[in-house]
């Protein structure tokens, strides 16, 4: 989570964060939509920590991204609702704020705090990463959503903020899916029956995602794919789309959050996305799953579930 998270990465260079996303790199490689990730954890010599005032951060985080789009002389642009889609059409990069971990959320008064970030411009909330919080177990924790997780997610369908389940516990999961009423996403994972990693999602999760015309994110993490090579993460969308649907699969890389050195191999930064293409192509997609993988599905998904 860069001060600077549309442009040169550098706040973390000793991490291998360096130059994975910027503009050039994403105008360049034909990126029309992202999602611009604001996460309240500080990364220090003992690991990555809780900052003592996580609302803070995250305003910190959202008010850089604004800068950057006010800076850049309409080369950018936060979309708010579904009418701005059309805008990715044109010359601009339209960035979609999203949040990882609401971690300042400790009880029913702080879920107010939410109509801040909406009115911010914040539309995707993942209520966790992969510690556990006041709202429910995240990463390997087994935890289900606790009753103030429960009014939490019920708060962001009523907000309409889409729900993000990346980083939650397979409970906790469940029960954000069988809560919201509302289609959900999971930005950046893969299956756990492909490779069992507890940041993966279960064969049920899949089905339920699909079921409810969710969207998952597929990420380019070596330790998830199981793998270093991108024929691993091939392996995978294949298997989504036969356990759940091509139309619920999207991209998720997470580059710009984590190491270089953690993802796979000759794909590092975000230009090196259109080999995907060819990748596919080599496996047997047709042009048109291509395009669905690619693009297609995450426009129909978020012009479907932004506000109008």
């Amino acid at each position: 989570s860069s001060k600077n998270p549309v442009g040169k990465i550098r706040t973390y260079g000793k991490y291998g964060l360096i130059d994975q996303v910027d503009y050039l790199q994403l105008r360049k490689s034909g990126y029309k939509i992202i999602l611009g990730a604001s996460c309240a954890l500080k990364v220090t010599k003992d690991g990555i920590v809780l900052p003592k005032k996580p609302i803070h951060e995250l305003l910190n985080h959202i008010n850089s991204y604004r800068k950057l789009v006010a800076k850049s002389s309409k080369k950018m642009s936060i979309v708010t609702t579904a009418n701005d889609l059309p805008i990715a059409n044109k010359s601009t990069l339209s960035i979609i704020l999203s949040i990882e971990g609401v971690y300042f959320i400790q009880n029913n008064e702080d879920i107010k705090l939410i109509d801040t970030l909406y009115d911010l411009g914040v539309r995707v909330i993942g209520p966790f990463w992969n510690m556990q919080n006041a709202l429910g177990g995240g990463g390997k924790n087994i935890q289900g959503l606790t009753p103030l997780g429960k009014k939490l997610i019920k708060y962001l369908n009523k907000k309409n903020i889409i729900i993000d389940g990346s980083h939650a516990s397979p409970a906790t999961l469940r029960d954000i899916i069988n809560i919201s009423k509302k289609p959900i996403i999971v930005s950046h994972t893969l299956s756990k029956t492909i490779n069992n990693h507890y940041r993966n999602i279960e064969d049920d999760h899949i089905k339920m995602v699909c079921k409810k015309n969710g969207l998952i994110g597929i990420c380019f993490i070596k330790d998830f794919a199981g793998g270093n090579s991108i024929n691993y993460v091939i392996n995978h969308i294949k298997y989504l789309a036969k356990i759940g649907s091509m139309n619920n699969i999207a991209i998720g890389s997470d580059f710009g959050a984590m190491s270089a050195s953690d993802l796979i191999k000759g794909y590092e930064t975000a230009s090196s996305i259109n080999k995907l293409r060819t990748a596919l192509l080599k496996n047997g997609f047709g042009n048109n799953d291509i395009e669905k993988i690619m693009y297609n599905n995450a426009l129909t998904f978020f012009k479907n579930n932004l506000p109008n």
